[in-house]
């Protein structure tokens, strides 16, 4: 088959026509799709429609009137070229702007009307391809700056939208030159092939790209799911190890002392064995609402198991992080007894440990999980507070400060405290 213009045109439409089948079927199919991977397949796929419908009456020129294969033609593509790069931001986790492919169109529209731009191919055909060529950087923007979820097939999408901007620019240039005699025929032909092949794969391309990036946002959707606790919507036991080493190995915390705070609800067991479990589940889930209201930025809290939670604070000191235990364990006081009822409260002890930048984060934990032991021995809904972030490594006993949420009562004593070791913190040891 001879690769001509007119072929390699039809060809791209019909590529441009099947890619709307396949990203409608392929959205609708996907079992586990969310809202932005619905818009983004649908939005995607009429973009397409758009344009091949476009570009088949751009095909027809000659056979229907100039009002549908110009105006009408060029209406649509615009108005497709402006749909797709919001389809890409929802993928990336951008607002979209629905209004950006109408704004286009509308500029066509009104330039329309005016003789001297009607009557210039050069400057309809620069316009269309300078909407196109806008909307495609527009893409490549989004894919290299906004790509939040790393999406892989995101940086190859930009790099077959970049494919189509040179494609473009070859369009802008060859209608500009063609105007002029010198410009010889062969050069026309050539770049026109060269135009249309680079559209041709661009077109089948970037389709597959979106479709793989929606995949890739379901899979990480997967994935953020099983780090994540289904009752209270907090960083599980292994996403809180995993992320708060990486926190606190990170450039802006590494040198910096940290706070640690474990938390356990007061007899919980005796709330589920009198009320049922959907209430002791419902006291969970409203712990999980308060530390998400109230965690400091840059914080990170997550359940260990059971009624156990633990906050990681880089970065801050101990009156601090004695502050935001006391926030929570009071705000948690007060909003229980609605879910309760007859005047019922819950309540929570917790251990609070800050400490220097040479303490691992299981060592840190076993210093808090020693408070947190205290708080419950002394009578719990108390906190047990200990700053060793200005003490040596060696040391083995420390002044904590024991806060009654009651009364509001201070208590300093000396409490022992083993030697930090790495061995792994036991956190099923604590009873009601």
């Amino acid at each position: 088959m001879k690769l001509d213009s007119a072929t390699l045109f039809a060809s791209v439409t019909f590529a441009t026509f099947a890619g709307v089948v396949v990203m409608l079927l392929f959205t609708l199919s996907l079992r586990h799709r969310t809202a932005e991977i619905t818009f983004s397949g649908i939005v995607w796929a009429f973009g397409l429609l758009a344009i091949a419908i476009g570009m088949l009456l751009v095909g027809l020129r000659g056979s229907i009137p100039d009002s549908l294969s110009i105006f009408v033609a060029n209406l649509v593509l615009i108005t497709g070229a402006g749909l797709r790069p919001n389809a890409v931001a929802s993928l990336c986790g951008r607002k979209p702007f629905l209004w950006l492919p109408f704004l286009l169109s509308g500029f066509w529209a009104a330039l329309w009307l005016l003789p001297a731009f009607r009557e210039q191919v050069y400057l309809r055909v620069g316009f269309v391809n300078g909407a196109y060529l806008a909307s495609a950087l527009y893409i490549i923007w989004l894919c290299a700056f906004c790509n939040t979820a790393r999406l892989v097939n995101a940086r190859i999408l930009g790099i077959i939208m970049s494919l189509e901007a040179v494609a473009l620019l070859i369009a802008i240039s060859h209608h500009t030159l063609e105007q002029y005699s010198s410009y010889a025929q062969s050069f026309q032909t050539h770049a026109m092939t060269v135009y249309l092949t680079l559209l041709l794969i661009t077109t089948i391309g970037s389709t597959m790209c979106v479709a793989a990036m929606a995949l890739e946002r379901i899979q990480g959707r997967f994935h953020e799911q099983a780090m994540e606790d289904d009752l209270t919507g907090l960083p599980n036991r292994r996403a809180l190890f995993k992320r708060g080493r990486q926190m606190l190995e990170s450039k802006d915390n590494r040198k910096a002392p940290y706070a640690v705070i474990l938390l356990d609800i007061d007899h919980f067991k005796s709330i589920n064995d009198r009320l049922g479990h959907a209430t002791g589940d419902e006291i969970l889930r409203l712990f999980g609402r308060i530390t998400k209201g109230l965690l400091p930025q840059g914080a990170l809290a997550g359940r260990l198991g059971g009624e156990e939670f633990a906050i990681i604070l880089p970065g801050a000191l101990h009156r601090k992080a004695e502050i935001t235990a006391l926030d929570l364990a009071q705000a948690f006081t007060r909003e229980s007894e609605a879910v309760l009822g007859n005047g019922n409260h819950a309540t929570m002890s917790a251990g609070v440990l800050t400490t220097g930048i040479s303490s691992s984060l299981d060592v840190s934990l076993k210093f808090a999980d020693a408070c947190l032991y205290l708080a419950k021995r002394e009578g719990r809904n108390r906190i047990v507070s200990e700053d060793r972030s200005g003490q040596r490594a060696g040391a083995t006993s420390t002044i904590a400060t024991i806060l009654d949420q009651d009364t509001g009562e201070l208590q300093r004593l000396s409490i022992h405290a083993p030697p930090p070791t790495e061995e792994p913190v036991n956190f099923n040891k604590l009873s009601n």
